[in-house]
């Protein structure tokens, strides 16, 4: 769903602290049990491993608010129904259907930006020089093989706080600071201009989403 960049870029994308330690009830979970009822559980998930409940969720997507300093309940409403839509209720982090090679992550983002992102972290540098380095040197993210394609992807599924932080990590990276802007103040339209301009895909059914999002926020402040 996402663009991809052209080549890879040089990783000078701000470093990630150390995960905070979370209490195993988060406020944040009757939010996203709100947005998505069906992840209250995952008895029934199509593919057990990928799924996480509200409350699993709820830490993660805490964490990544708190590394990308966002306060905002716009954006907070953004990222979580973003990705609870992407998922399927927070089902799947695998582009399973029809099983793009590379996309995944909570968010569902291309290698391309998978590949920027890994590069932000250090303590998966050498793990990810060495997917991606080939006899000729670093290849683009565009021509990485199938196979390194999800080898980078896994890197970063492993991990529920970096599965979980790359709608942060897009939006305060990668959007430009005017729709951020509008995103932080417009309500819907600003949330619509995200969706199409910076996400970059279309607007569809994902408002429902995105509006009892935001109200469960804004009653849990």
């Amino acid at each position: 769903m996402y663009p991809h960049p052209v080549t890879i870029l040089t990783f000078f994308w701000p470093t990630l602290l150390a995960a905070p330690l979370y209490s195993s009830i988060n406020p944040l979970t009757s939010v996203l049990l709100d947005v998505a009822p069906a992840s209250s559980s995952c008895p029934n998930a199509p593919i057990a491993s990928q799924c996480r409940t509200a409350g699993q969720a709820a830490s993660a997507i805490q964490a990544s608010f708190e590394r990308y300093n966002i306060t905002n309940a716009n954006e907070k409403a953004a990222l979580i129904s973003l990705m609870a839509y992407e998922t399927g209720s927070f089902r799947y982090n695998e582009n399973v259907y029809p099983g793009r090679p590379g996309q995944g992550t909570r968010n569902m983002q291309m290698i391309g930006y998978n590949v920027l992102y890994a590069g932000s972290i250090p303590n998966l540098a050498g793990e990810l020089e060495s997917i991606i380095k080939t006899s000729s040197g670093i290849d683009a993210a565009e021509d990485l093989s199938a196979e390194q394609m999800d080898a980078v992807r896994d890197l970063l599924t492993a991990d529920d706080v970096l599965d979980f932080g790359l709608a942060a990590w897009f939006l305060s990276t990668q959007c430009d600071s005017d729709v951020r802007d509008t995103l932080q103040t417009g309500g819907v339209l600003g949330w619509m201009q995200y969706i199409t301009q910076c996400v970059g895909t279309v607007v569809a059914d994902r408002q429902t989403m995105f509006d009892v999002a935001l109200l469960a926020l804004r009653k849990s402040a």
